[in-house]
């Protein structure tokens, strides 16, 4: 019996009352990239250990009572807590940032993690003829910044492509 046949036996046997539930999850299979890939990843060789699993289980239990926090807030949290430079983006960069695809998105918001924790790493150059401005190439992309020293922030002013970022 194939893997279909076994599925089409399982949902005959469903009561009706489950059925749009059923329906549900295979659609979230058929149609969510996460839930794709996670069920595409391969199974892990390295063994875990009855504690690691214990503490697994006791986050869940966490989780399942409400007990936890956003990335976004633990993030926050745990960054503010070294002296490190961070960044916050203007109105203006924001809604430029809104138009772009959720991948390019997500790239500009890496190299900006990256850019703080290890200046080092990215793509920056100092603007020509602009006293306190640089640029952190992106693929495509120029994320325009400042500093704000006494802060240690990065400023993001724009998101523009290539072409735009140079241009007053």
């Amino acid at each position: 019996m194939t893997t279909k046949e076994a599925l089409h036996g399982l949902i005959d046997q469903l009561p009706d009352y489950a059925l749009a539930e059923a329906e549900r999850y295979l659609a979230g299979l058929r149609n969510d990239p996460m839930l794709q890939a996670l069920m595409a990843a391969p199974l892990d060789d390295e063994p875990t250990t009855p504690e690691e699993d214990e503490g697994a289980r006791e986050a869940w239990e966490e989780y399942r009572r409400g007990e936890y926090v956003s990335a976004d807030e633990a993030k926050r949290a745990l960054l503010e807590m070294s002296d490190g430079w961070r960044y916050v983006l203007t109105n203006r960069a924001r809604r430029e940032m809104g138009h772009l695809d959720q991948a390019a998105r997500r790239r500009i918001f890496v190299a900006l993690d990256r850019l703080v924790e290890d200046p080092r790493r990215g793509d920056v150059a100092k603007l020509e003829g602009a006293e306190r401005e640089w640029r952190l190439r992106v693929g495509d992309w120029r994320v325009r910044f400042t500093r704000d020293t006494p802060t240690r922030t990065i400023v993001v002013t724009r998101v523009l492509p290539r072409g735009r970022a140079y241009r007053g």
